[in-house]
C-alpha cells in the first residue's frame, strides 16, 4: 500500500507538538475545510470538534492505522519531547482538596482557563497552556457533580462558571 497524499502546504496549519498530541496530519484542504489523517486507534468523537477550534475550519477526519500515521508524523512534524506540564494525571482524594490542587497548578502552569467536560463515563478536564489545550485530569463521572456544585469553587478560582451540561 501506497503512503496517503499529504498536501506539504498545509504541515504549518497544526504545530509539531499539536499534530504529535492528537496524532493527526493534515491531508487536504477543500472549499473551507480540511481533513485530516488520524490515528485509527487514538481517534475519538470529539477530535474534528477539538481540530476545527485550532485551525477555524470545518473538519473531516480519515483514519489510518497506527503504523501509517507514526510514519507520517515522523516525516513531517519533529517529535519535541514531552512537555511535564501536558502529563495526564489521575487524581485520588477529596473533592475540596483537587479543586484547591487544580485552580493551584493552574496558576502555577500559567494556565489562562480550566475546562470541565462530561462523557458517557468519565469526566475530563483540560487546561489551556499557551494556546492549547491539555487534558490534565481524568476523572470518574460520578466525581464531577460535587467539583462544580461546591459554591466555593468560583470564588477559590476567582472567575464564574459560565456554562454547566
Amino acid at each position: 500500500m501506497s503512503a496517503p497524499a499529504v498536501n506539504t502546504n498545509l504541515i504549518a496549519v497544526i504545530t509539531p507538538r499539536q499534530a504529535w498530541h492528537y496524532r493527526v496530519v493534515p491531508a487536504q484542504a477543500v472549499n473551507g475545510s480540511m481533513s485530516f489523517y488520524a490515528d485509527r486507534e487514538s481517534a475519538y468523537a470529539g477530535l474534528p470538534d477539538e481540530l476545527e477550534l485550532l485551525t477555524g475550519k470545518s473538519i473531516r477526519i480519515e483514519k489510518i492505522d497506527s503504523i501509517t500515521i507514526q510514519q507520517l508524523l515522523e516525516q513531517y512534524y519533529e517529535n519535541e519531547q514531552a512537555d511535564a506540564r501536558q502529563q495526564n494525571v489521575f487524581y485520588q482524594g477529596s473533592a475540596d482538596g483537587f479543586l484547591q490542587h487544580l485552580i493551584s497548578e493552574a496558576r502555577q502552569l500559567k494556565s489562562s482557563d480550566i475546562h470541565l467536560e462530561t462523557f458517557e463515563e468519565k469526566c475530563r478536564v483540560r487546561i489551556r497552556i499557551d494556546g492549547m489545550l491539555i487534558q490534565r485530569y481524568l476523572l470518574d463521572k460520578q466525581q464531577y457533580p460535587s467539583l462544580i456544585k461546591r459554591n466555593g469553587f468560583r470564588r477559590m478560582a476567582g472567575f464564574i462558571l459560565s456554562r454547566m451540561r
